[in-house]
Order: structure tokens, then C-alpha cells, then sequence
């Protein structure tokens, strides 16, 4: 996993990622609108956006 600041860029055009947190929420009826702080790359090199409070207790779980 790699964690990097968040920036539109790092997204390919279209993507939801590029509006909102994809990190948390509850699917696309209920969508997190925090503002996005980080772009976290996964272990199968899928970009997420995430907001300060969903990165904070995804990071907190793993202690």
C-alpha cells in the first residue's frame, strides 16, 4: 500500500476519484463527502481517494 497526498491528477480522467472520498461511505447512495486529503494505492495498484477520517481509522485498525 502506498499513501500519497491527494491530487486529481494522480486519477485517470472520469473516475469518481477525482470527486469525492472512495475510501469510506456506504456505495453510491450514501457517498462520503468529506474532502479528499490522501490517495491510497492498493496492494493490486487500485487508486482510492480518502478524506482525513476514513484514512485516520482505516490506519488506527491496523494497530
Amino acid at each position: 500500500m502506498e499513501v500519497l497526498p491527494w491530487d486529481p491528477e494522480n486519477y485517470a480522467p472520469g473516475r469518481i476519484s477525482r470527486l469525492r472520498c472512495t475510501w469510506g461511505g456506504n456505495g453510491p447512495d450514501d457517498p462520503c463527502t468529506g474532502e479528499m486529503k490522501y490517495t491510497v494505492i492498493d496492494g493490486n495498484g487500485a487508486r482510492w481517494s480518502s478524506c482525513e477520517a476514513h484514512w485516520t481509522a482505516y490506519r488506527d485498525s491496523l494497530r
